[in-house]
């Protein structure tokens, strides 16, 4: 009697662990297709993808792993490209700064010429 009990329990838990399995790799395959796309990849916009709930996300820790490593790496990818995006606009803040002065220095230059020019001319 004992063995028979068991069968429709075992069923059970193969369906059930089938249907976990089916669940983990839609979550992936979202989260790639989320990184293909560029999507933010939080808990909420995954589970939203997936279809399933946060929840869900959370009770499964090689998954919320997963995204909190992915959230982490695209936070410090954004801090580092805002600060690269500083570094630039300072460079070429300075950079123009350098032209303008040049700039500035030509056309003093050009005045002075012109001045010269129409010396000669009035010379002749």
């Amino acid at each position: 009697m004992n063995g028979e009990t068991n069968k429709p329990v075992d069923a059970l838990k193969r369906a059930t662990k089938n249907r976990q399995e089916k669940l983990k790799i839609r979550v992936l395959e979202a989260i790639r297709a989320m990184i293909d796309s560029d999507i933010p990849i939080n808990f909420q916009s995954v589970a939203r993808e997936a279809d399933v709930s946060k929840t869900w996300l959370y009770h499964h820790p090689e998954l919320s792993a997963q995204i909190k490593q992915i959230r982490e790496n695209s936070i410090g990818s954004k801090r580092l490209s805002c600060k690269r995006s500083n570094n630039e606009v300072a460079a070429m803040k300075a950079k123009i700064g350098k032209l303008e002065s040049q700039v500035k220095t030509l056309k003093r230059q050009l005045e002075i010429s012109y001045a010269e020019i129409f010396k000669l001319k009035n010379k002749i």
